[in-house]
């Protein structure tokens, strides 16, 4: 009877534990707010025009490489004063016809407020270029599931990762 209670214990508390990892799962990779995007972010990020942006290599994936090279370039455009840091006006200000860079979904979501606070590590209203660098790159290791240093299309394009239309 001991054992029958023990057994019972342990599958109860590891059925816990893997509904805990799939709600963090869930949370951090799937289509809900984080601490690092958002779903309408994720959505206009993860698309395949984007990843052909960032492959620089033209190898048909991102390697991290081209992921840094593209995302220096990123803040850089939106750096126009060459401080190194991008103020609350500079990190919020669209840039009209700038289709090379990103696409026009990707910037309407990504140059917002709520993604600026993400960023902004000091609280000062203002985003460094190692914090935008680290913040970026912390999205790359949550999409390389198989930490090969590439993102392929499985890992990057929205409808490939979870199987939406």
């Amino acid at each position: 009877m001991t054992k029958m209670k023990n057994l019972r214990a342990a599958a109860l508390t590891l059925g816990f534990a893997v509904l805990a990892t799939t709600a963090a799962y869930a949370q951090t990779m799937g289509t809900a707010s984080t601490d690092l995007w958002n779903t309408d972010f994720q959505k206009a990020f993860m698309t395949e025009k984007m990843m052909h942006m960032m492959d620089m290599s033209h190898k048909g994936m991102v390697t991290k490489a081209d992921y840094d090279k593209y995302m220096g370039q990123m803040f850089d455009m939106m750096d126009k004063k060459h401080k190194g840091m991008l103020a609350r006006d500079d990190f919020l200000a669209m840039d009209a016809g700038s289709t090379t860079i990103w696409t026009t979904d990707f910037q309407k979501t990504f140059r917002t407020e709520a993604m600026m606070h993400m960023m902004d590590k000091s609280g000062k209203g203002m985003v460094t270029k190692a914090d935008f660098m680290a913040h970026m790159d912390k999205i790359f290791d949550m999409l390389d599931k198989d930490h090969n240093g590439m993102l392929e299309p499985n890992e990057f394009i929205y409808d490939k990762v979870f199987g939406a239309k």
